[in-house]
């Protein structure tokens, strides 16, 4: 299931990147205190994880099964762009014509491949 799939991935990556963490020296034992983080480092932290990578992961595995692998795979063509209109809208970045181009296009690709009547990958 989309659920248990993300479930399997975020458990491993989290072992993966402990063990990582395990064999690189502290940095307490080198003197150097992290720096406390903020509330709001917290919530974008939370954000993160609940939004950009647990919803993401569910409802793209979802699509996996819903249109197979093939033509589910050509959906992560719109990872940058939700990522500048999130940037645009959340964060007051800047938005450039090149940058709306760029993702005008993308959508148009995923919206051919995708298409009704179209050959399937």
């Amino acid at each position: 299931t989309p659920i248990g799939a993300t479930a399997y991935a975020s458990f491993l990556g989290t072992a993966m990147l402990g063990l990582a963490a395990w064999a690189l020296p502290a940095p307490l034992s080198a003197g150097i205190a992290p720096p406390a983080a903020s509330p709001a480092a917290w919530a974008a932290l939370a954000f993160l994880g609940v939004f950009g990578t647990a919803v993401a992961f569910v409802w793209f595995y979802d699509g996996v099964r819903a249109l197979g692998p093939g033509r589910a795979a050509v959906f992560i063509n719109l990872v940058p762009v939700a990522a500048v209109l999130l940037g645009y809208l959340l964060l007051n970045e800047s938005l450039e014509w090149s940058m709306l181009t760029g993702g005008a296009l993308t959508v148009a690709g995923v919206w051919l491949i995708n298409r009704p009547g179209s050959r399937r990958p």
